[in-house]
C-alpha cells in the first residue's frame, strides 16, 4: 500500500518502503503496485531482506524497485528474511534521509 500513498500524496519529501514487493497472484487493481509504481515521483528508499520467502528478491522486490518511477530511488538489501530488524532499517533510513536532506 505504500506505493499507492507515494503515488497519490504529494506532501511527502521521501518515501520509505519496508519489506515489500510485487503482490503475487491476481490482486485487484486498487491494491496492485504494478499500477501505481510508475507514477511515483517522490524520492524512494526500499528496505528489504535478501532471504524473504514472502517477497523474493529477484521475483518481487527487484521488479517493484525497477518499476518505481522516481529518478531518485535506492534499494537496500539486508542479510535477513522478510524484513531486517526495525533497528537496522531505522538506522539505515536515517542515514539515507540525512544524506538527502541535511542542508534543508
Amino acid at each position: 500500500m505504500g506505493v499507492y500513498v507515494l503515488c497519490v500524496e504529494d506532501r511527502f519529501k521521501a518515501g520509505l518502503l519496508y519489506g515489500g514487493g510485487w503482490i503475487s497472484g491476481n490482486p485487484l487493481p486498487e491494491v496492485d503496485p504494478v499500477v501505481a509504481a510508475p507514477f511515483v515521483t517522490t524520492p524512494t528508499l526500499m528496505v528489504n531482506g535478501l532471504y524473504d520467502p514472502i517477497f523474493p528478491h529477484e521475483l518481487s522486490q527487484k521488479p517493484l524497485y525497477e518499476a518505481v518511477g522516481s529518478a531518485e530511488k535506492h534499494i537496500e538489501i539486508f542479510e535477513s528474511g522478510h524484513c531486517p530488524t526495525p533497528r537496522l532499517a531505522i538506522e539505515f533510513s536515517k542515514k539515507w534521509l540525512r544524506g538527502k536532506y541535511r542542508s534543508e
